[in-house]
């Protein structure tokens, strides 16, 4: 880019202040697909956070709104803002801004923007530290119950919480929880696990944040038209501390007439976290990607004892005639090669 884009300078020190000035390559693509996860789950999360019908603003507000005066339609959202994404994809090779590459392959900010937009999904709200589940249209009034825990970086569980939360269509609930970040034991750095459960007990929504006792603070003051500072950032640097996982997994085939499926069960048997787990197609081990690979999800984390199920596709012969394998990683995970194991007799 050019004028204030012509370097990275911004995102990199920020990189640095909240994540740890970084060590290799390695080190700086892991934390940087971490930080473009957070960032773009909490643009779109703050967006949703704030989609209030008049009727839901004005019962929160304690006041009157348009409504009263019979100017608005209590039935649609307010639109009281708004999200532009810039980018959706690079036109050429690039490191940041983008969902998904120049190459075709999605992101960290990818996978945290399908989260935030899942038609049932629970949330943790950064500038109260509530939890709230926010629906789409398209989900029927009904109750969900919501389960909260806090890990320190030690896998253990500090505190947890569960609650039961009456949800309509195309709205915002409190679930009732605000998790007690000033606790004294918890690390500097620790983990949220949200879990949402519709009224069958069915897992529909699952979210995890990588948090700090010490806070982003911004200042407002010096900001610019497309910049903001920061006073103080987030301590995440113990994330670098994680010990390393050996997950144990597996992947299986079905082939199909226009694409090809993949079906990858993940298992962490330790009793630590398994941070940002990425899944990619290569051509052979260690090969280029096949692109694009539509996954069920991605950048993942898993809990101890933790069993997750993940899917994804690609065209049939994407792969360019040579035998495609699942290439394992994470940020705290070693790089690992899976064989793809057909599921046809």
């Amino acid at each position: 880019g050019g004028g204030q884009f012509a370097n990275i300078n911004l995102f990199a020190n920020a990189l640095d202040q909240r994540y740890g000035p970084s060590t290799s390559l390695r080190d700086f693509v892991r934390k940087s697909q971490a930080a473009a996860y957070e960032g773009e789950r909490a643009m779109f999360e703050g967006y949703t956070q704030n989609k209030l019908t008049d009727q839901q603003a004005r019962a929160r507000a304690g006041g009157s709104s348009a409504q009263d005066q019979g100017t608005a339609d209590s039935t649609k959202p307010r639109p009281a803002t708004g999200v532009i994404q810039w980018m959706l994809n690079n036109a050429w090779p690039s490191v940041i801004w983008h969902l998904y590459d120049f190459y075709l392959v999605p992101g960290g900010g990818y996978y945290g923007t399908k989260e935030a937009t899942r038609p049932l999904h629970v949330q943790y709200n950064y500038a109260d530290h509530g939890v709230y589940v926010v629906t789409s249209a398209s989900v029927p009034a009904g109750e969900a119950s919501v389960r909260a825990e806090l890990y320190n970086l030690d896998g253990q569980v500090q505190q947890q919480f569960e609650k039961t939360v009456h949800v309509e269509p195309n709205s915002v609930a409190d679930a009732g929880i605000k998790p007690d970040l000033a606790g004294a034991a918890l690390s500097k750095t620790f983990f949220l696990r949200l879990q949402l459960r519709d009224a069958q007990g069915k897992l529909v929504d699952e979210n995890t944040y990588w948090l700090s006792t010490q806070p982003d603070v911004l200042d407002q003051a010096h900001g610019t038209w497309y910049y903001t500072p920061q006073s103080e950032y987030a301590d995440l640097t113990g994330l670098g501390s994680l010990p390393n996982v050996k997950l144990v997994a597996a992947a299986s085939a079905e082939r199909q007439a226009t694409e090809d499926g993949v079906r990858i069960r993940l298992q962490n048997p330790s009793k630590n976290v398994a941070f940002m787990v990425r899944l990619r197609i290569a051509r052979g081990a260690r090969g280029a990607d096949v692109a694009p690979v539509f996954w069920s999800d991605n950048y993942v984390c898993l809990f101890p004892g933790e069993v997750r199920t993940i899917e994804g596709s690609f065209a049939a012969g994407e792969s360019g005639g040579v035998e495609p394998v699942v290439e394992l990683d994470g940020w705290n995970v070693a790089p690992e090669s899976l064989r793809i194991a057909s599921s046809k007799p």
